[in-house]
């Protein structure tokens, strides 16, 4: 399972959303915490979470998002005609139809994916919960971020619905995650934070200075990076959330 948070930066007139996950695969005693979590749909500014099978997740993400980027409308951004966003959502489940039902049924286990994005005609975030019915369909059901600001997903959803309070900053929200990270009573949840932020007309990924190893290092999508770059369009944060300088 995993631990996957979406928010507003603000109840109020917000600005942008928030998506972050942690980084660890597991299955019985074993675990690796190198997971990819969060997949963006280019060229558009939207972005694929998921949370459960990751067999069944990866599959449907990589390919869908492949099949997307390549069809004339649905890849359509904000600076052209845009579309809504559900038409994106329910372009996906007529395309996974298929395969999910064809998924082995010893394989499937509880599988959820969340799109991610705004919506350039009705000028709002949107957040909808793509999860795997008893027929082995995806239902989308749409997530209101304006009543619900904070979207926590996974097995690591009521330790960290416990832990949130009304009236949260990004900061403190994500310190949330973090905490749920470091819970060994959640061990389906673990490794180095991974996150983005969508805001009305771009996109840009948060990378982390994360002690990994006993070592201070860089990291992105839950990988250390190990190379020197100037990293521009990545907004690089500490454990507090305090903006950091790349340390490349």
């Amino acid at each position: 399972m995993t631990l996957v948070m979406a928010w507003l930066n603000k109840t109020n007139a917000a600005t942008a959303l928030h998506i972050a996950s942690e980084s660890r695969f597991s299955g019985g005693s074993d675990h690796w915490d190198y997971g990819p979590k969060i997949f963006r749909l280019f060229p558009t500014r939207d972005y694929l979470a998921y949370c459960g099978d990751v067999r069944l997740a990866l599959s449907l993400i990589l390919q869908g998002t492949a099949v997307l980027a390549n069809t004339n409308t649905l890849r359509v951004s904000a600076g052209q005609k845009p579309i809504a966003t559900i038409a994106r959502v329910r372009a996906l489940c007529t395309l996974f139809d298929v395969p999910v039902k064809a998924f082995p049924s010893a394989w499937r286990g509880p599988t959820t994916l969340l799109y991610c994005g705004f919506d350039q005609l009705r000028k709002q975030f949107q957040l909808f919960k793509l999860s795997l019915t008893k027929q082995n369909q995806l239902n989308p059901i749409k997530v209101d971020l304006y009543k619900e600001r904070v979207a926590c997903f996974g097995s690591g959803q009521p330790n960290a619905q416990k832990a949130l309070a009304t009236g949260m900053k990004t900061g403190e929200i994500f310190g949330v995650l973090v905490s749920v990270i470091a819970d060994k009573s959640v061990p389906s949840v673990g490794g180095v934070p991974q996150m983005v932020t969508i805001k009305k007309s771009t996109s840009h990924p948060v990378g982390f200075n994360w002690d990994t190893d006993g070592t201070l290092k860089n990291t992105l999508f839950g990988l250390p990076l190990h190379f020197r770059s100037n990293m521009k369009r990545v907004e690089f944060r500490d454990k507090q959330f305090r903006l950091k300088p790349y340390l490349g």
